[in-house]
């Protein structure tokens, strides 16, 4: 059973509490957007690029050792 006080009251102290702690000024607003930085993009692209690196090795290990379906090529697919 959980803990937290759900009641009417309980939960309109709860948000009161957070719109009181939260920043919304026009400034800020835009805080949890997505940084589109130069910067911030290429930090991005580094990481998806290392986990597709880290996806192929392991998928060649994974074929090495007869585990999974090896990938078929359209042309070799047609023999």
């Amino acid at each position: 059973m959980s803990k937290i006080d759900y009641s009417p009251g309980a939960v309109t102290f709860r948000l009161r509490e957070v719109g009181r702690l939260s920043d919304l000024r026009t400034e800020n607003r835009l805080a949890a957007k997505v940084d589109m930085s130069p910067a911030a993009v290429s930090r991005r692209l580094r990481v998806v690029a290392m986990l597709r690196r880290a996806c192929l090795k392991l998928m060649r290990i994974g074929e090495a050792n007869g585990l999974g379906r090896s990938r078929t090529t359209a042309s070799q697919a047609s023999r």
